[in-house]
């Protein structure tokens, strides 16, 4: 059964008009709230350009272009927050013998808005025994501006909700198809919101020696420190549950010890109670069987709060002279505060938060009534406020004003709870993954002194820095391994297969050490899932990674690769793990670094047999590889269509548009040939052949290089050229492409484009297509321009290049590259169907040698080859690549029989 139905969304469609209504004062206090908690988590809404506002909008019954994205996306959590507030509810009456479900349909309109009223008050779960589930006062307006007619479809689908409460267990997956169905792929996947899927945790934790059938897996401590909705906290439930069952333990030892073993951290609210949903969901048989609730009540192990930036002590922080001990910083609602470390202590942190809200709540609003303890034990409510009290109670003031002190609250009360955790046996998730530049700026500014300290900032700087992005996933793996891991302790995360095979990128990940002196981190082994692509609608990378604290890493690692034993096979996020388990194959292969006397290089992966021997290709490669040319998000204004060749030599052209990043007009011009070129892209490549149907205007010189050619010599050698560029100018200023190191470029010429050198105006190229599930090339040569003299062929972003003068030096090259051994070397350094032009600088590749017999005959074949292709005779051209495979053991340090074995276990270059 659906969860969402039609009469779903037109509660959520009347939520939403109620918020952009100008008497819904109590919505928009809560919306503002939770706007300021949501940009905090996700970033800024305006950067989330790519949200589909128009699908969003049509689920909905709204006009797309009328889609007020914040409000609506505020609805939808809305109702998603009620959802989960009620299948809690109903686990916990049902685990108490209470009746489930509840006759929602005899309730009149008043005691039915009671109820909802009730079930958004955390009072109402106190009374059931449990004391932290919250959502922080942001999402209970709801019930106050229903209308009748509103209120009567709301109370019948509370009815059919109730009616078809997830099983036992069984949450996660009903949460998972909710929340999907509530919020189309492409919202889901700009603002970053993926479920993890169950049987995917359970393969982490089986790669963790997590065992349900195991006896110490009860005892055994375990934290998601990144748990979202609580996937991996429902996997582990589930074995630790087994596991005290299998010893015959009762069920109040059994939730005495999960309570205390198994928890999880994370900054959204929503996720931290959707993962409190699941958690009461999972441990609701044990409370029907009788587990007795703790005196205090039950306080699920999911917290509000940042894994990564913990209350510590800040180099160069002075000490609160009147206490005379270290001042902790933390940050909350994006500020920064500091306190005495004596209140960072449960006890006394619990009664400090208790005592400064109600001091704030009391200041802020006079006439209200506060329970707080006894003013003599009210640290806040002294005249002379400890350290920076005083700034933290103003804070709580304006938060309380703005009707924002609940969730403020929440937070605060959570914010050291990583401080009083310890430490754990096991740490399993899937860490957030967000490139660095798409930080928040102020989360940004927070992590920063991070990355030195725990050594994941790479070597190199300038250009070469520039292009690194860098993700938070690497960072919060190494944080939480130096916070929370214990000696011994093993961490099974879900991380971008980049932070292994890219070459400027993961760099400092891989030295597999926590900051200089520093713990050392084992990873012994890693799952490839790039070929199944676990995670619903998106091609993310996955690979799920395997790290043991306190020993260092020996090569090769076990590095396992995914794949379907049917390519019509898809696996359903909510299929169990053993079903799973039959649809796939595992491919058992190793993993070292890309060259041996670099243990941070990318890796290569292959199967053991061949590791050693790929090593022996290693070495410096005496070829540099580059990237086409790239314009910035301008194709449409440089990539051309040549509609005639005029008596004069001058050009008719017209610009391509179509599949631009930016939508500029369609424009004919008359233009100079001197800086118009055959343009070669990644579709025009295959295996030794392209072909040329377009051209680029590329207004640089060999001579210029990255700086475009001077605005006077194009005013008085091409004036067309320039009038033509200039009809563009405000399209070309807004250009985004440009990195902060490249903006000079574009200051001082505003047509300028990227990627370019003496390389780029080269006669004879190598290219590959960058992206490719194989590593195939082919030569370039020069191409005429409608007819004119033969120019040289400038490739675009999407190909990699090496550029030559010698005609002979090229195929030479190109037939290396394309042998058996090379393709397998390349293939092994691969990030899945990406080939960068880092795939060969660790290629020992003889240099071209005219003299030599071997390479005149390499280049010979290669030729050859070529113009098999050209001429359609396909089993010729595979003929004459399987003969360059002979003469590889000539000029590489590998024998025939090894290049035998190779060719076994390959596929061979692809031709169509």
């Amino acid at each position: 059964m659906r969860t969402i139905q039609p009469s779903s969304r037109r509660i959520i469609g009347a939520l939403y008009s109620r918020l952009l209504a100008d008497d819904s004062e109590t919505g928009g206090a809560c919306f503002r709230n939770w706007h300021a908690g949501w940009e905090l988590v996700h970033g800024r809404m305006e950067h989330k350009r790519t949200a589909d506002r128009h699908t969003l909008g049509r689920r909905y019954g709204i006009q797309p272009e009328r889609v007020q994205f914040a409000e609506l996306l505020f609805a939808i959590e809305t109702y998603y927050v009620h959802l989960m507030k009620m299948w809690a509810f109903a686990a916990l009456s049902s685990a108490f013998g209470g009746e489930a479900p509840l006759p929602v349909e005899s309730f009149g309109p008043d005691r039915f808005r009671n109820f909802l009223e009730d079930l958004s008050s955390e009072d109402t779960f106190r009374s059931l025994g449990v004391r932290n589930y919250s959502d922080g006062g942001v999402f209970g307006w709801f019930s106050a501006v229903l209308d009748k007619p509103e209120l009567h479809l709301m109370q019948q689908e509370t009815v059919r909700i109730l009616r078809n409460l997830p099983e036992r267990g069984k949450a996660n997956d009903t949460l998972r198809l909710a929340y999907h169905e509530l919020i189309p792929n492409s919202v889901r996947h700009a603002t970053g919101a993926y479920y993890t899927p169950g049987w995917l945790a359970e393969n982490v934790l089986e790669g963790l020696g997590y065992d349900g059938n195991a006896a110490e897996t009860l005892e055994r401590r375990l934290l998601d420190p990144t748990c979202g909705s609580g996937t991996f906290l429902v996997a582990a439930l589930s074995r630790s549950i087994q596991s005290g069952r299998l010893q015959g333990m009762d069920a109040t030892r059994i939730l005495e010890s999960v309570l205390a073993n198994i928890a999880g951290f994370d900054i959204d609210p929503v996720a931290v109670l959707a993962s409190k949903t699941n958690y009461l969901s999972m441990i609701s048989d044990l409370l029907s069987e009788g587990a007795a609730i703790p005196s205090e009540g039950i306080r699920i192990p999911v917290f509000l709060c940042d894994s990564v930036l913990v209350p510590a002590p800040r180099a160069g922080t002075p000490p609160h002279k009147e206490e005379g001990e270290k001042a902790f910083v933390f940050r909350l609602g994006g500020e920064s505060f500091s306190l005495p470390e004596r209140f960072f202590r449960p006890r006394a942190w619990n009664r400090f938060v208790h005592d400064l809200v109600g001091k704030a709540i009391r200041d802020a609003t006079p006439h209200s009534r506060f329970d707080g303890t006894p003013a003599e034990r009210c640290v806040a409510s002294r005249d002379n406020l400890p350290g920076g009290t005083a700034k933290l109670l103003h804070f709580l003031r304006d938060e309380c004003r703005a009707g924002r002190i609940q969730p403020c609250t929440d937070m605060l009360q959570d914010l050291p709870e990583p401080l009083f955790s310890g430490r754990f046996d096991i740490l399993a998730g899937n860490p957030p993954w967000v490139n660095w530049e798409y930080l928040p700026p102020a989360y940004r500014r927070a992590v920063e002194p991070l990355w030195p300290r725990l050594g994941l900032l790479a070597p190199g700087n300038g250009t070469e820095r520039s292009f690194s992005k860098e993700d938070i996933s690497a960072l919060v793996t190494y944080a939480v391994c130096e916070r929370y891991l214990k000696d011994g302790g093993r961490l099974g995360f879900l991380l971008p297969q980049s932070l292994f095979k890219s070459s400027l990128n993961g760099r400092g990940f891989r030295r597999f050490r926590l900051g200089t002196r520093g713990p050392d981190l084992r990873v012994f082994r890693v799952d490839d899932l790039t070929g199944i692509r676990p995670f619903e609608g998106t091609a993310n990378r996955t690979a799920a990674v395997f790290i043991e604290r306190g020993t260092s890493t020996e090569f090769p690692v076990s590095y396992r690769k995914w794949s379907f034993l049917d390519r019509r096979t898809s696996v359903d996020a909510s299929l169990p793990w053993d079903e799973v388990r039959e649809r796939v194959k595992i491919e058992r292969l190793s993993a070292a670094p890309s060259n041996p006397l670099d243990r941070t290089s990318c890796w290569m992966t292959a199967n053991p047999e061949s590791v050693a021997l790929l090593a022996r290709l290693s070495g410096p490669c005496p070829y540099r590889s580059r990237t086409g040319v790239f314009t910035g998000g301008a194709n449409g204004v440089f990539y051309l269509d040549i509609l005639e060749r005029r008596p004069d030599g001058f050009l008719l052209v017209r610009n391509v548009p179509e599949r631009a990043k930016r939508r500029v007009p369609v424009r004919e011009a008359v233009l100079e040939p001197e800086y118009v070129f055959p343009l070669l892209r990644g579709r025009d490549v295959e295996s030794w052949k392209c072909t040329v149907s377009r051209a680029i205007l590329c207004p640089h010189s060999v001579q210029t290089g990255m700086h475009a050619v001077d605005r006077s010599v194009l005013q008085s050698e091409t004036p067309l050229t320039l009038a033509y560029l200039h009809a563009f100018r405000e399209k070309l200023l807004e250009r985004r492409g440009f990195a902060a190191w490249e903006r000079r470029y574009l200051d001082e010429a505003f047509y300028a484009c990227q990627r370019i050198g003496s390389y780029t105006f080269a006669p004879y190229k190598v290219v590959w297509r960058y992206i490719c599930r194989s590593f195939l090339c082919c030569v370039v040569e020069p191409h005429p321009v409608c007819g004119g003299e033969m120019r040289p062929v400038i490739p675009h972003e999407k190909l990699m290049l090496l550029g030559f003068q010698d005609a002979e030096e090229a195929y030479y090259v190109c037939g290396v590259l394309s042998s058996t051994p090379v393709r397998f070397f390349v293939e092994s350094r691969m990030i899945e169907t990406q080939i960068g032009p880092h795939v060969i600088s660790q290629l020992s590749l003889p240099v071209f040698d005219s003299l030599n017999v071997a390479h005149r005959r390499i280049a010979a074949e290669c030729r050859a080859g070529h113009a098999s292709r050209a001429e359609g005779d396909d089993a010729e051209a595979r003929r004459r690549m399987d003969s360059l495979d002979d003469l590889m053991a000539e000029i590489l340090s590998i024998t025939v029989d090894e290049i035998r074995a190779l060719q076994r276990s390959s596929s061979g270059m692809p031709l169509p």
